[in-house]
């Protein structure tokens, strides 16, 4: 998961929690709440929910195979956020 970590950090602003089994990325906006989970067998769970209509814009549970399926499964979960 270090790789997952050190590219979300360079290249977004956003604080990246390590814990023992997962990587968390929380991020809150006007628009948003929303978290992105990645777990040490590389799974992960996609969740934005839209303040004004209280409804999950994406909220998606992903089995992958790899660091990069996993960093463009962010660059997914980002792109919602806009």
């Amino acid at each position: 998961m270090q790789k997952i970590r050190l590219w979300i950090i360079s290249n977004y602003n956003y604080p990246v929690i390590v814990n023992n089994e997962s990587l968390v990325v929380d991020i809150d906006t006007d628009k948003s709440i929303a978290r992105f989970t990645v777990w040490d067998d590389l799974s992960c769970m996609l969740e934005i929910l839209d303040v004004d209509t209280e409804k999950y814009i994406i909220n998606e549970r992903r089995e992958l195979a790899s660091d990069n399926e996993v960093i463009e499964a962010f660059k997914e979960f980002h792109s919602l956020l806009n």
